[in-house]
């Protein structure tokens, strides 16, 4: 009875409206799919790019998709936040932990970092996903090799006050004039360290109490 007091006009426009919203949900699902892809990409060969800091022998699995997500409040971390959990793997057994998370608390906003760990919880290496700090300044944290401040830092050291800047008491450098970008990130992987990467070390249960794989939080 509807349609009966409805124009053709307007019929074949609320026709056109429907197919034209169903074409766009398909380009952005394409579009999605093919970010994802490259983002998966790009992180398999950040990790392969770690070299002799975390080498290819270490593993045999494709860490990219051994890949987890903190359950709600399994972490009560405000800053940084936990994003993503990967394993690295060789005959079954974990030879490694790769962490990514980000903080807000950058000169400039959102710095997105990878934490490198060996079984033992050593870090073997931190890199810098993403950052929009000032060039010359807190950029320096990619431009230089400060990251490598925290190389082969045993997980016993992880914490204050060694695991600080100087300017707060602690062993790592600042650079001259941005102490804010290197703080943030110094903070982040203390609190990343102590929490989460000590659960996982000394708690056997910890993976699967507190995390569940992406491809299940993918699907709710």
């Amino acid at each position: 009875m509807f349609f009966k007091y409805l124009s053709r006009n307007t019929i074949t426009l609320v026709i056109a409206t429907v197919v034209g919203i169903g074409s766009l949900s398909l380009v952005n699902f394409a579009l999605k799919s093919r970010i994802e892809d490259a983002q998966a990409n790009a992180l398999r060969q950040t990790i392969v790019n770690l070299g002799q800091a975390f080498p290819t022998s270490n593993y045999d699995n494709d860490v990219s998709k051994s890949c987890y997500v903190p359950k709600e409040g399994a972490y009560d971390l405000a800053d940084p936040k936990v994003n993503t959990l990967m394993l690295a793997t060789k005959d079954g057994k974990i030879t490694g932990y790769i962490l990514i998370s980000s903080t807000w608390k950058g000169y400039e906003g959102l710095i997105r970092t990878m934490l490198v760990t060996d079984a033992q919880g050593e870090i073997k290496a931190v890199r810098i996903l993403q950052q929009n700090e000032t060039p010359g300044l807190g950029n320096k944290v990619i431009t230089t090799d400060w990251v490598h401040s925290f190389d082969n830092l045993p997980l016993a050291q992880a914490k204050l006050p060694y695991l600080a800047v100087k300017k707060d008491g602690g062993q790592i450098d600042e650079f001259t004039g941005a102490t804010i970008t290197p703080r943030a990130i110094v903070n982040q992987i203390r609190e990343n360290m102590q929490v989460v990467i000590a659960d996982l070390v000394h708690n056997p249960q910890a993976l699967q109490e507190k995390f569940v794989p992406c491809s299940v939080q993918g699907d709710q």
